[in-house]
């Protein structure tokens, strides 16, 4: 039995993009150019001084701004690596057993 993937994004949280892409799709099936339409859309939205328009344009045609990670030069931030040793699944399942 593998180990489970306790941090990682749960299996379902896609399930939105994914109903996006089955629609348009479904769209696309029914009208060759509903992806065209649907870019026009956003773009007559934009040009009409929607904000979330103009945004997601941006992002398109230039990239979404890189985001400075900055802290405080009087408290550096700190960064501890380590190695944990390698356990086995029965060592791993006790350390799961919050029992005690």
């Amino acid at each position: 039995m593998p180990f489970p993937n306790l941090a990682g994004r749960p299996p379902k949280a896609k399930s939105w993009t994914a109903a996006i892409e089955r629609a348009i799709l479904r769209m696309a099936n029914e009208d060759p150019q509903a992806l065209e339409k649907l870019a026009s859309k956003l773009v007559n939205l934009a040009s009409n001084g929607d904000l979330g328009a103009l945004k997601e344009i941006g992002d398109r045609i230039e990239g979404k701004p890189t985001q400075m990670i900055a802290g405080d030069p009087e408290q550096p931030i700190e960064h501890n690596h380590y190695i944990r040793p390698q356990l086995t699944r029965d060592e791993w399942l006790k350390t799961l057993n919050t029992e005690e």
